[in-house]
């Protein structure tokens, strides 16, 4: 069953994997064009000014059927959901218009899930990145050509109209004093992610990402909740 966000998300500012797929799975994602109007929606969504300073993207992928965005919001998480609907809505009426069609793009709303701590961040933004190698699209040698990602940007520093949407976290600019040693040092925690990867971790059936105390405490916070509303709407 699907919660609230305003439920799930109780924290005033925290970081989230947000991860949607297309209507009935469909590859409506799988050209460039596809691709690059989506990041054109995130680009003119994070402009506004009722968002602009409540979001940040840190990591994304856009695979054929698929989307998974680590994002930070602060002062509720109402700005997330702004930022979800009007990106959702702009890039719902630019791809049906041209390709002349209408209905749903995504399945349903973007699954929202909640994560402890810088460790578990990490672990989301490698997961993120990687998705192109679990899906065995590119390997480890040639990943950095796959432009609709946030990898080639952390790993080598590439720049350009499709990622320069992306905050820059603390954590990465601590790997070393100069691009050149923290590319570097991201590609050698990449490479060993990968080699150890656990493929049985899907951000698309998380509430919460962090340790099993953490993620029972909020998951008991949210039950409650949940059968307290219920137990008024039946009353």
């Amino acid at each position: 069953m699907r919660i609230p966000r305003s439920l799930q998300l109780i924290e005033d500012s925290a970081y989230v994997s947000i991860t949607w797929k297309c209507h009935n799975n469909a590859f409506l994602l799988k050209s460039s064009s596809s691709k690059a109007m989506y990041i054109n929606s995130i680009k003119k969504t994070l402009k506004q000014a009722a968002i602009n300073e409540n979001i940040k993207i840190l990591s994304f992928c856009l695979m054929d059927n698929h989307v998974h965005l680590l994002v930070y919001y602060k002062n509720g998480s109402e700005f997330l959901s702004k930022f979800l609907r009007s990106c959702h809505s702009r890039f719902g009426l630019c791809f049906n218009k041209l390709h002349e069609r209408s209905g749903k793009i995504a399945n349903e709303r973007p699954y929202s899930s909640l994560i402890e701590d810088f460790n578990h961040i990490f672990k989301v933004h490698l997961y993120i990145e990687a998705n192109p190698i679990k899906a065995r699209m590119f390997n480890l040698s040639n990943l950095k050509n796959y432009k609709y990602s946030s990898f080639r940007l952390f790993a080598f520093g590439e720049m350009d109209e499709l990622n320069d949407f992306i905050t820059i976290p603390s954590w990465y600019i601590a790997l070393g004093n100069t691009p050149a040693i923290r590319q570097k040092r991201f590609r050698k925690i990449f490479i060993d992610y990968i080699l150890n990867m656990d493929f049985k971790f899907n951000l698309f059936k998380e509430r919460f990402i962090g340790t099993p105390r953490w993620k029972h405490k909020y998951d008991e916070f949210v039950n409650l909740q949940m059968s307290f509303r219920r137990l008024c709407n039946s009353s």
